[in-house]
């Protein structure tokens, strides 16, 4: 028997559910976070080696975001997009309930029009699908991990 290879969360006052992601998918988000990502580690106070103990103001936290965001292609975005909303499930009545189904189609209706809940969903789906990838051998990703934790926490 497969262990559990999910977490579970809450948002506001819902509980979500993320998978794991598959080695293949995990690897091809890996990629791209640490080609489109790694240049604003410092300016997050992550991998550095320095004194900084990666905690950034929100507005810092966001300002860096929104320039690692204008680095990737729309086309890029709305794959990682998919892929990370296809491990995320809403808890609902009749219980887990996935946000998007295999197409790409929003099976939570409410859930397409809200970015910041679609920001959240898929920072918590790279930090627990991906982060395998930044095990803390090399400093400049156990940074990368150190600060997508430090934004899903503020």
């Amino acid at each position: 028997m497969v262990a559990d290879k999910s977490i579970y969360i809450q948002i506001g006052n819902d509980d979500y559910q993320v998978r794991k992601f598959n080695s293949m998918t995990g690897l091809r988000i890996a990629r791209l976070v640490i080609a489109k990502l790694m240049p604003i580690v410092p300016a997050l106070g992550g991998g550095g080696g320095g004194d900084n103990d990666g905690a950034i103001s929100i507005d810092i936290a966001l300002d860096k975001l929104g320039e690692a965001l204008s680095n990737i292609t729309d086309t890029e975005l709305e794959n990682l997009s998919i892929d990370c909303l296809k491990h995320c499930s809403k808890k609902l009545g009749s219980g887990y309930v996935p946000i998007l189904d295999e197409k790409g189609r929003y099976r939570i209706p409410e859930a397409e029009y809200d970015a910041p809940l679609t920001l959240r969903l898929m920072l918590e789906a790279i930090k627990y699908g991906a982060m395998d990838f930044f095990d803390g051998s090399n400093p400049a990703l156990a940074g990368l991990a150190n600060s997508i934790t430090s934004l899903l926490n503020q």
